[in-house]
Order: structure tokens, then C-alpha cells, then sequence
């Protein structure tokens, strides 16, 4: 496949400028149409093999639910039950990191966020070389704060705050607003990989990003969870949700990572404790 590459259509979706407003003026950025780029990145040829359009169930020889890819797990199969019959779902997966470029010459930042599709297998899209990450937009840095007083320290946390807001939503808007010029019965008519065409739903499905990148775009403070309301002295301690319960029980293999990771010999299963739980939880 890594041949088939230069095959790729080269006419990405071109890039949008948009403003929002500050106290100190407008602010620019530029961003391209998450809509557009999820239609470029299914219609690729290169892609053909490592597609997939339909949630699928699969178990292991002791019946065991078996978790893989993201159209294995429950989501995709509750998503498309609410869809008009017919409809494709192609989930959206947006990533971001806020990077320091250099030192030297002042303190350079940029803040990108990629986006890919679920419907590409994991082992392709999670590859630099195979091109399934678009570079969706690039967001404005924030202002440094000055330190002078705590209530302006807080004063430009709100802005800061306010601005992403309004960033996300100018960014996700096509998303939100789909289909525009479709049926809304039946979704949008996209051309596949393997040259049919399909009615495409683009959902948003999952943020990939660190705990401190989570808490700069949710305008929190570092030391809370962003996804529960966990005690800060209690952070880092594995809790098990109560829908894992039937994992527990029935399932040999959850027992067994379960005992290894209490027994602290993970060492050897490289990134289990929260790659596993993720699998076993239906989360990937």
C-alpha cells in the first residue's frame, strides 16, 4: 500500500480564514471544512483494502466479546440505530497539542488540530507515512498573562476560555449543520474507496489528546479530572466503572490483566493499564 500512496488525490479541501473578536482587536485563523476532509479521506484509493463502512461484533473461542477495531464497539451500533436506515456513519476523530517550536528567537508556539476518519483501520491511520491525519486548523495562542493581579489572571482565563468556544464552534459548524443541501432523511451521497457511493453521516466521535491539552481546551485547572469528579488526592488510582462488572465476571481474559496489573507485573504488556481497560470498556 505504502507504493500506492503518490496515488492520492492531492486536492485537499481548501483552507477557510475566519476572525473572532478580542479585547485587543480580531483575531485570525485559518481551518478547512471537517466535512470536506472526512469526503476526501474515504474516497481514497490507496484505502480500498483498509476500509470499513458497518459496525461488526466479533468474539473470541471462549465467547468472549473481542474488542479491535472502532467498528466493533457498541457506539457504532447505537449511532447507526438512530440514523435513517441506509445511512453510513464516518466518525470523526480530531486530535490536538498546543507545541513549542523554539526558544531562540522568542517563545514560538502553534497549535494544530489534525483530523481522520474511524473508518480507516487503525493500523493505517495511525501511521505518519500512510497520510490519514489532515491538518484541520491551526488555532491562534493565546496571550501570555501578565501576573499582574490575580483578577486579571482570571479576567484573561475567561477570555481565553471564550475563545476557544467560539473557535469550535465557527470549526464544527459544518459538522453540526449536516447535511447542508442533502436529505435529511438519508444523509449525503459521498463516493468510497472502492468507487460506490454511500449515504455518509460525519459524526465526531473522539478529541485524541493529552490530560493537559484536555484541560486547556475545557478552560479547567490541571490538577482536575476532565471526565469525572475524582478527589485531586485520588487521581492516578484505578477505579472501575460499574459497567465493567460483567467483564469481571465472564470474561477469563479481563480477570487475568486484572490480577497482573494489581500484582504491579504490567512491566512486560507495554501501555495495558489504560490500553486494555480502554478495549474491555468498549472504548476504542
Amino acid at each position: 500500500m505504502y507504493n500506492q500512496i503518490y496515488r492520492m488525490d492531492n486536492q485537499l479541501p481548501k483552507w477557510r480564514e475566519a476572525s473572532i473578536s478580542m479585547p485587543n482587536g480580531r483575531r485570525f485563523f485559518y481551518f478547512r471544512d471537517p466535512v470536506e476532509c472526512a469526503q476526501y479521506l474515504l474516497h481514497q484509493r490507496p484505502y480500498e483494502d483498509h476500509m470499513v463502512y458497518g459496525p461488526t461484533r466479533a468474539v473470541d473461542a471462549e465467547s468472549d466479546r473481542v474488542y479491535s477495531e472502532m467498528n466493533s464497539v457498541d457506539w457504532w451500533w447505537e449511532t447507526k440505530d438512530r440514523l435513517p436506515l441506509g445511512a453510513m456513519i464516518v466518525p470523526l476523530m480530531c486530535g490536538s497539542d498546543e507545541m513549542q517550536l523554539t526558544d531562540f528567537s522568542g517563545d514560538k508556539k502553534a497549535w494544530p488540530i489534525y483530523l481522520t476518519i474511524g473508518n480507516i483501520h487503525s493500523s493505517i491511520r495511525n501511521e505518519y507515512s500512510y497520510l490519514a491525519h489532515i491538518v484541520l486548523a491551526f488555532l491562534p495562542v493565546p496571550h501570555k498573562f501578565q501576573w499582574n493581579s490575580a483578577s486579571d489572571d482570571r479576567a484573561q482565563r475567561d477570555i481565553n476560555h471564550q475563545v476557544l468556544c467560539d473557535i469550535a464552534e465557527i470549526l464544527l459548524e459544518p459538522v453540526t449543520q449536516f447535511p447542508k443541501g442533502g436529505d435529511i432523511n438519508s444523509g449525503a451521497l459521498w463516493l468510497c474507496s472502492d468507487g460506490k457511493m454511500c449515504r455518509c453521516w460525519p459524526i465526531l466521535m473522539s478529541w485524541l489528546a493529552d490530560h493537559m491539552e484536555h484541560a486547556n481546551l475545557m478552560g479547567m485547572k490541571y490538577n482536575a479530572c476532565p471526565k469525572c469528579q475524582t478527589p485531586k488526592d485520588e487521581l492516578g488510582s484505578l477505579i472501575l466503572p460499574p459497567d465493567l462488572e460483567s467483564h469481571w465476571q465472564n470474561s477469563a481474559v479481563f480477570q487475568q490483566k486484572y490480577r497482573e496489573y494489581q500484582n504491579g507485573k504490567t512491566a512486560s504488556v507495554r501501555g495495558f493499564p489504560l490500553t486494555a481497560i480502554m478495549i474491555l470498556a468498549g472504548a476504542i
